[in-house]
């Protein structure tokens, strides 16, 4: 039963008398005072001591009751509208190729990276033994061709990979040599005759070209202003594509077998140790990609028999997320500006691209277009991807198209350099 509460008699200003009685079953007002005093009763402070020591009481329970019969706000979010198995509203995404170009004589091989973009948005393709500098503002194209060694290995000589250096000078993986081009004089300054075998994969730490060779087992790194090497690495399997990370410290290849070897350099790059060794895919991995905004992000793609994309944590080495493509994975690229990853993937007749969001990796678009598997992909600074297929052609996508607000990052490049430029088809 409630407690009897006697009947309070408070004073007015016109004199007159206000009865009050219990107000909402929960207190009372004191004489001559407007100070609530609560119904500690109806609080039932022993069932609230009981609901805080209880881990498994719901989520939503209440610990403290001040009013039974009070209703619901209108803004109690449990009350919201909503159906819990709506998605979230995807961004519109640009399905379809803005731009297409043949590319004829290119080579049927997975494991070549023909693709490369300079910082000054000027895209390098290896065709057969000639390399193609597309500038994407002025849509010319310019050739160069492989040295001529002898008359018995100029037929057998094709481009293998390519990498950007800086705006003028280029490196071009031939074979097993590597010819250092300057754009603007138009001449190989440079070349490089370390590697075995065919160079697969090269990438660059500031003036450093490293590179490593599909059959040869071995990591070697090259400053282009010197005449030695700086460090040879030594692999127990194949490369088949490396990559720095975005602050130069870690560099990650990708091996037939399917391994991932990750390098620290923290001590400089000539005193490069293996860092770590990471064992995941059932087959080879070409792609290995760091996450442009966390240094220890690393996405590696594996081949046909695999068919995941990894996401590894280097600092503890585990295994965060991996989605399950079931097809080869051509290659990663990552969004900045949208923290979305993209990859290439590889089905018996055909190549499509898939875009999915990070962390959650729920899929936000796939495009398709090419007739044939996808061989290489890059991506520009304003975010453009290139696609380069066995169809021989070339595909450009605005996938991660930027807002109408921001401006095109695309610095200016000497018109000397593009004198000879001519129209590719």
């Amino acid at each position: 039963m409630d407690p009897i509460i006697p009947e309070i008699k408070i004073s007015c200003h016109n004199d007159e008398f206000l009865n009050v009685h219990k107000i909402h079953n929960c207190g009372f007002l004191t004489p001559k005072s407007d100070r609530f005093i609560p119904n500690r009763v109806e609080n039932d402070f022993e069932n609230s001591h009981h609901l805080m020591i209880n881990k498994d009481r719901q989520t939503n329970s209440k610990i403290l009751n001040f009013s039974p019969d009070l209703k619901r706000s209108r803004s109690d979010p449990c009350l919201l509208n909503k159906s819990p198995n709506k998605l979230t509203p995807r961004r519109k995404v640009s399905t379809q190729s803005f731009l297409i170009l043949d590319a004829p004589q290119v080579k049927n091989d997975y494991y070549l990276n023909l693709l490369d973009w300079s910082n000054s948005n000027v895209l390098a393709v290896g065709l057969d033994r000639e390399v193609y500098l597309w500038n994407q503002k002025s849509q010319q194209s310019l050739i160069l061709g492989l040295k001529k060694y002898n008359e018995n290995q100029m037929d057998s000589k094709y481009i293998t990979s390519l990498k950007w250096i800086n705006n003028e000078i280029i490196a071009i993986g031939a074979d097993s040599i590597i010819e250092i081009w300057d754009i603007e004089k138009m001449k190989c300054i440079k070349t490089i005759n370390d590697h075995c075998d065919l160079v697969s994969s090269m990438d660059t730490n500031y003036n450093v070209l490293t590179s490593g060779s599909y059959l040869g087992k071995k990591v070697f790194c090259h400053d282009f202003r010197q005449q030695t090497k700086i460090i040879e690495m030594s692999h127990l399997d194949s490369i088949c594509g490396l990559k720095w990370n975005p602050s130069g410290r870690f560099l990650a290849c990708g091996s037939y077998t399917g391994s991932v070897f990750v390098w620290d350099s923290v001590g400089g790059i000539e005193n490069t140790k293996l860092f770590n060794e990471y064992h995941g895919h059932i087959s080879s991995v070409k792609t290995v990609a760091w996450c442009p905004w966390q240094n220890n992000l690393l996405a590696t793609g594996g081949g046909r028999m695999d068919g995941t994309v990894k996401f590894w944590n280097v600092y503890d080495s585990k295994l965060i997320k991996q989605v399950n493509v079931g097809a080869q994975i051509s290659g990663v690229l990552w969004s900045r500006r949208y923290k979305e990853i993209l990859y290439g993937r590889n089905s018996d007749k055909s190549g499509s691209l898939i875009i999915r969001k990070y962390a959650s990796l729920d899929e936000i678009a796939e495009m398709t277009g090419h007739e044939d598997r996808i061989i290489s992909l890059a991506m520009s600074n304003n975010e453009t991807v290139v696609t380069l297929s066995s169809d021989e052609t070339l595909r450009f996508w605005n996938c991660f198209k930027m807002d109408s607000n921001e401006r095109e990052a695309c610095s200016p490049i000497s018109t000397r350099s593009f004198s000879r430029f001519q129209n590719i088809r």
